[in-house]
């Protein structure tokens, strides 16, 4: 588990994260290469809110605070 102190000063400890929630996460970002090789990557909410859940160390359940981190 690491902890990562945010702007706000708050501290939060993250989980490691199984391959299998890993995949679960990057199968809900999309990545579009333009003809130059150039590559745009386009993380939705859902993938930011399923690693916030799986990775906040038994409090990604918790609405408020996920909400309390991030507003």
């Amino acid at each position: 588990m690491d902890k990562i102190k945010l702007k706000s000063g708050r501290e939060v400890e993250l989980s490691e994260l199984s391959l299998e929630d890993e995949a679960a996460i990057m199968d809900t970002v999309k990545h579009k290469v333009d003809k130059d090789g150039n590559i745009e990557t386009e993380m939705y909410n859902t993938a930011m809110l399923k690693f916030l859940r799986l990775s906040l160390n038994g409090k990604g359940d918790n609405d408020d605070y996920i909400r309390s981190l991030s507003y």
